[in-house]
């Protein structure tokens, strides 16, 4: 083999060898910011998880709290002597109580319903 094509092989060998390398760097490159955007997604994550449980403690709080007052209102039915007027007002009051505890009941079922999908 003469010196010219010899010399012509090594120059291609050595463009080849160039390329690869540049694109092994590309995909360094590339991975490392696959793996922060992962990282972030991943922090994005448990942030959300923090905040929903979060939501969910909030909720059962609520819904306890209320019920905590369903039974004041019903003791207060029960010893103090009320007018008719009073008594249909706490017990409107008691409908109030009521529906707001079946809409927080509600909201945290759909809120647990949709965590057991997502995990």
């Amino acid at each position: 083999m003469d010196l010219s094509k010899r010399d012509k092989i090594i120059d291609l060998l050595r463009s080849e060898i160039n390329k690869t390398q540049a694109n092994v760097m590309g995909y360094l490159e590339d991975t490392n910011k696959v793996q922060k955007e992962n990282e972030f997604l991943e922090s994005v994550t448990n942030d959300y998880k923090r905040y929903h449980s979060y939501i969910l403690e909030e909720k059962k709080r609520e819904q306890n709290q209320m019920s905590i007052l369903m039974n004041y209102l019903d003791k207060m039915l029960q010893e103090a002597g009320l007018s008719a007027q009073m008594a249909n007002r706490a017990r409107f009051q008691q409908n109030q109580i009521l529906g707001e505890m079946e809409k927080v009941k509600n909201e945290l079922d759909d809120l647990t319903r949709k965590t057991d999908a997502y995990l």
